[in-house]
């Protein structure tokens, strides 16, 4: 039967009562309730996510140009690029936490709290340190090859805020693994829909005020930050057993827990590497202007948001199910969901291809040009972003990282070094191909046979 099917028709999952976990039926429909739970919660604030996108999109777009806009998105890029510098420890957290909720351990879960913030707080420092020394080194406007009259201290300016605001958030952002660690993303959810919608208000202002890009930054992304630091005060006033205490501090737990996350921050890393460097590549290749319509495509992709939330919600379930050695439910539960899932992301890449230049003429009302082949590249994109996200999860949750690592790394290493060498020569197009290509036969297909044979034939412990 259907997975979604049958929750609908099993009310009891849509409860805020939770269920008693001293039974194993219990404890399956509890992870169920709170997958359904956190998923709801992230397609709602997800919905909110990309209504935000498709009011922000052509508003700033209209106001600062086809190049200025491309500046951003690039901008943004690099943002995302230096995600990795938590280490890998948030990653680790969710784990850490999800094991200490099916062991029932609040010790284990404060001192993996503390042991994760003191390093962030750290990286934090280094990296206040390293954005005053090297934004004023770098000339912004030779690497995004920007061609209009641009100002360098707007665009320096511009770069300082975003990294600034980054920075303010790393250790903050802790909450957000602690409250997914419980099966509770739905309260980060909340959080992250009150800063997109404020965001979102205090771009108008900068816009009706003639504002420049420095403090629509500013207005945006300070005010997703104050959200998080809301969420994570209230986090701890929740659960005063997750708030880090010096008590705790352990210098073999940092130990532990940096040598743990660093698996992940290799994930990570090489995850950018493979998926999320392409607008710096076609900026630093082509031009700035040229990412606009590559980046307009990759948000209206981000509605694959509907069935990657069921997904995403399944790492923590798949961790605590096994910290219980509950791997029957973990063997049902992967079957059905890639089953489904595939079959979601195969009706959005065909919806994605006939609808797509629709959408975008109605969303951007710029004359914006996208290829048939960029389009139909994304189409694919979009259904190996789920099954990346199945096997990852999956991965993640259990106790093969190490396998992850090598097939993940060999991908995005292939996938990167194609793209620079071959992007000059036939165009913007054969980057989202070559990441489809690259991650269906150097990823899915080794770990789904891995995952088969490691799950389903008798030999989980490694």
């Amino acid at each position: 039967m259907n997975i979604f099917s049958n929750f609908l028709a099993k009310k009891k999952y849509f409860s805020f009562k939770p269920f008693d976990l001293n039974t194993e039926n219990g404890r399956s429909s509890e992870r169920y309730r709170k997958m359904i739970l956190s998923s709801f919660a992230s397609i709602c604030s997800n919905g909110i996510g990309l209504a935000v996108n498709f009011i922000m999109v052509p508003l700033t777009y209209a106001y600062l140009g086809k190049e200025g806009f491309g500046l951003w998105m690039a901008i943004s890029s690099l943002i995302m690029v230096l995600s990795f510098t938590d280490l890998g420890l948030g990653n680790n957290l969710l784990n850490e936490v999800a094991y200490g909720s099916g062991e029932e351990d609040i010790k284990h879960i404060r001192s993996s709290v503390t042991n994760t913030l003191i390093p962030l707080i750290f990286v934090s420092l280094l990296l206040v340190l390293l954005m005053l020394v090297g934004n004023s080194q770098v000339n912004w406007i030779n690497f995004f090859k920007l061609t209009e009259h641009a100002s360098i201290n707007e665009i320096n300016k511009s770069v300082l805020t975003f990294v600034t605001i980054f920075i303010i958030g790393l250790p903050i952002k802790i909450i957000n693994p602690v409250n997914d660690g419980f099966q509770e993303g739905y309260v980060n959810n909340f959080w992250q829909s009150i800063g997109n919608i404020f965001g979102l208000l205090n771009l108008f202002l900068c816009v009706r005020f003639q504002q420049g890009l420095p403090y629509l930054i500013l207005a945006y992304s300070g005010t997703q930050l104050l959200a998080t630091i809301m969420n994570f005060s209230v986090g701890v006033i929740r659960k005063p057993f997750i708030r880090p205490s010096y008590k705790y501090i352990d210098f073999r737990k940092i130990k532990y827990m940096l040598k743990s996350g660093f698996v992940f921050f290799l994930l990570g890393f090489f995850t950018l590497a493979g998926l999320q460097v392409d607008n710096i590549i076609i900026a630093n290749k082509l031009g700035a202007d040229y990412v606009a319509s590559y980046s307009i495509l990759q948000k209206l992709v981000m509605l694959t948001f509907i069935v990657m939330v069921f997904i995403q919600s399944l790492w923590p379930a798949y961790a605590e199910a096994i910290s219980r050695n509950d791997i029957n439910w973990v063997q049902k539960t992967i079957k059905r969901m890639l089953k489904y899932s595939l079959l979601g992301g195969i009706l959005f890449a065909l919806s994605f291809y006939i609808f797509g230049p629709f959408v975008i003429e109605i969303w951007v009302r710029h004359d914006l040009q996208i290829s048939k082949s960029l389009l139909l590249g994304f189409s694919f994109y979009s259904l190996i972003w789920i099954l990346v996200g199945n096997v990852a999860v999956i991965l993640n949750s259990g106790k093969f990282l190490k396998f992850q690592l090598m097939i993940l790394s060999t991908t995005a290493v292939i996938a990167i070094l194609l793209k620079l060498y071959l992007i000059k020569s036939f165009g913007i197009s054969i980057i989202i191909w070559l990441t489809n290509f690259t991650f269906l036969f150097f990823f899915i297909i080794p770990a789904y046979f891995f995952i088969k044979n490691k799950y389903f034939k008798g030999s989980y412990y490694v």
